[in-house]
């Protein structure tokens, strides 16, 4: 995961990226260390990010957010939402969909999340690709195990497609079946 969220935390202005799952769990968590750097002068109540307890806490709400609008506009027939952003007075919070799971970044104010939309689209297809990587290779239909001879090597098989002649339904069998 680090190289889907390293270079969304290096991006000037982001202050965190995180990758969470469906059920509001932090899978993975980057910061910017030059944002954060920056931040440490303040107060530490006035940075949201520092602690696990408010990166879990913005997770479970990044999460139930994104379930609570899916749900509120299932009834319209309107498709998942796959971005959503929640401006607000210190910064901005952006979640998009993910292959099982979410990718949230928490913005500096003053930062459009517009500019978001494609270094977020580029660390969604780096994970796709890493997804594509490691799955099983036994679904790769060029792998697959041939069919073993059968218990008379020398006779042939029958083809796959030849059926035997049986009755189907209420349907006459169109040889003797002898």
């Amino acid at each position: 995961m680090k190289t889907v969220l390293d270079p969304l935390a290096r991006i000037p202005g982001v202050r965190l990226a995180a990758l969470i799952s469906s059920d509001g769990v932090p899978i993975d968590v980057r910061r910017n260390e030059s944002t954060h750097a920056r931040r440490e002068g303040k107060d530490s109540k006035d940075a949201p990010d520092g602690s696990a307890e408010d990166l879990n806490a913005l997770a479970a709400l990044s999460s139930s957010w994104i379930s609570e609008v899916t749900r509120a506009v299932a009834p319209m027939s309107w498709d998942v939402p796959k971005r959503l952003v929640l401006h607000a007075a210190r910064g901005t919070l952006i979640v998009v969909q993910a292959p099982r799971a979410l990718l949230l970044v928490v913005l500096e104010g003053g930062v459009r999340p517009e500019e978001m939309r494609l270094p977020m689209g580029v660390a969604i297809a780096r994970m796709e690709r890493h997804l594509r990587a490691i799955e099983p290779k036994a679904a790769d239909p060029s792998r697959a195990p041939t069919d073993p001879p059968g218990i008379f090597p020398a006779q042939k098989t029958a083809s796959k497609g030849a059926e035997p002649i049986h009755a189907k339904g209420n349907e006459v069998p169109k040889g003797s079946g002898e």
